[in-house]
């Protein structure tokens, strides 16, 4: 999946992904969210929440951040990525079902 803020930008620097369609998000939280899910949705096959859901779900967790990461001891300017994803996995797992609708 490649994903930009704009729709054929990638042509001017990237001719190795020509042929990919490329989701334009617009530098959108919201819209890069719902391009990521419905690929995951095509891609796995699997039943997913709905963009809108996956993204309050994603609001949720970002306020939660940084008690998240006061917990794993990790200061919250140093995250990762592979440890955004962990923390994430762990707080859908504990915290979510607690936050509601």
């Amino acid at each position: 999946m490649v994903l930009d803020t704009e729709r054929y930008r990638y042509q001017k620097f990237m001719s190795d992904i020509a042929g990919q369609d490329i989701q334009a998000h617009g530098g959108e939280q919201r819209r890069a969210i719902a391009a990521v899910r419905n690929w995951l949705r095509t891609a796995s096959g699997r039943t997913l929440p709905g963009g809108a859901e996956v993204f309050r779900r994603y609001q949720l967790f970002e306020r939660a951040l940084p008690q998240v990461c006061r917990h794993a001891e990790l200061d919250p300017a140093e995250v990762t990525f592979a440890d955004f994803v962990s923390l994430a996995v762990e707080w859908l797992k504990v915290d979510l079902p607690a936050a509601g609708p």
